[in-house]
């Protein structure tokens, strides 16, 4: 099966933070799970900017395994849709930048 990673790049909105911090945890990664394909999520707060690229505060990375990703995303799109997603008014939607990445090879990591 393959595997992929959904990148999600977020705001919350000024002054609802603490808001936009228990959905995304306790609503929203929950929900995202449960769909055929995902099957784990975890959050990212920046701890700091390298260069002088645009910055996002917050960071979802979900793992997706799949042989369809497209069925995947599009299972995704259809509850969304349809209004089967809890969402709050406390992410700034329209500062969203959501991708989805292929692993190309393996991990590498350090021996030793």
């Amino acid at each position: 099966m393959a595997r992929y990673r959904m990148v999600v790049m977020s705001n919350p909105v000024p002054g609802r933070e603490d808001e936009f911090e228990r959905w995304y945890q306790e609503v929203h990664l929950p929900e995202l799970v449960a769909l055929d394909g995902f099957v784990s999520a975890q959050r990212y707060s920046r701890e700091m900017i390298l260069g002088s690229a645009q910055s996002w505060p917050h960071m979802a990375i979900y793992e997706i395994e799949s042989d369809d990703i497209e069925a995947a995303i599009g299972g995704l799109v259809t509850v969304a849709e349809a209004g089967d997603l809890t969402m709050s008014e406390a992410i700034d939607t329209a500062a969203t930048s959501a991708a989805v990445f292929r692993a190309c090879g393996p991990a590498v990591t350090r021996t030793g």
